[in-house]
């Protein structure tokens, strides 16, 4: 995938940037998915990994407690109360630093615009995605870049 990036840049026919782009999102995508498939948070033969390889997966889309309970079989008090405890934090938490996690790799390859990144993660809006990263993360995405910028 790499190599044919290369090969569609160097190319420099119609559109190039343009499919280079949609290379690049694919090749991300594909990144993500093997880092989704390392499970930091609990050991595999865990009571809530069905819900965390779930979370992973879709974090990006709509998810209820109600849905990760189900997959794990449980009641939704008590699959939060477990999920609390193998992990140290709630499931939505856990959503939540993972879109945070992943909207700053994207921020720093300076690839996407921010609205484009709210979109990719899920936000209803790109004002909802600079709120909740602005106060899971002390700077507003914009800020962010520039900080990572004078340090490059």
């Amino acid at each position: 995938l790499i190599e044919k990036i290369l090969k569609t840049w160097e190319e420099r026919s119609p559109l190039y940037t343009l499919r280079t782009r949609i290379l690049i999102e694919q090749l991300l995508i594909n990144l993500f998915d093997i880092q989704s498939k390392a499970n930091l948070y609990v050991k595999s033969e865990s009571r809530v990994s069905p819900a965390i390889e779930y979370i992973n997966r879709f974090y990006d889309k709509p998810i209820s407690s109600d849905d990760l309970a189900s997959l794990c079989k449980m009641s939704v008090s008590n699959f939060r109360k477990v999920f609390k405890k193998e992990t140290g934090i709630l499931p939505m938490q856990y959503r939540e630093e993972l879109r945070i996690y992943w909207s700053k790799r994207l921020l720093r390859s300076g690839i996407f615009t921010i609205s484009e990144i709210a979109t990719k993660l899920g936000y209803c809006d790109v004002y909802h995605f600079s709120k909740d990263f602005k106060k899971r993360t002390g700077k507003s995405p914009k800020a962010y870049i520039e900080n990572k910028n004078r340090k490059a």
